[in-house]
């Protein structure tokens, strides 16, 4: 199964060589097609269990991970680790951000070096733009920490 926004079907491109990379969203040559259920974490979580982490890596899905855990992380205060495409798809990213945000997230950070930063105190979001934040197009997935 995978998670998402909705519940559902989607097809998974499996990369026999390199099954870390399969994804929903990317599609490779040397993929092999797999239709997989996909739900929603506030369907499938009850709401009497408490969260602490979510790890999200799926190679692209991840705002729509997040967007079938609304509920289950206004909900709870836990740390959201995922990683970002900012290679490929910047304005994707910016929108996860600006989900977190909404949901109560303040805290993002990011390992450089060995070495966690926090590197934003606030997020402040005008006109698009993610003033303070670290992400930078042309960098490839960026592993990012949130918390409340």
């Amino acid at each position: 199964k995978g998670v998402g926004n909705k519940t559902g079907t989607e097809t998974l491109n499996i990369i026999p060589s390199n099954s870390g990379m399969s994804s929903i969203i990317n599609k490779h040559s040397e993929s092999v097609d797999v239709e997989i259920d996909i739900i929603m974490l506030d369907e499938f979580i009850p709401a009497t269990i408490k969260i602490e982490l979510v790890k999200i890596d799926i190679e692209g899905f991840e705002l729509e991970a997040l967007l079938g855990a609304k509920e289950m992380l206004k909900m709870n205060s836990a740390v959201v680790q995922l990683e970002l495409d900012t290679t490929s798809d910047m304005e994707k990213s910016k929108e996860i951000i600006t989900l977190l945000r909404d949901l109560g997230y303040k805290n993002f950070y990011q390992r450089k070096r060995g070495i966690f930063y926090r590197v934003l105190r606030r997020l402040y979001i005008q006109d698009l733009q993610i003033e303070n934040f670290e992400l930078q197009s042309g960098k490839f997935y960026q592993a990012v920490w949130a918390t409340k």
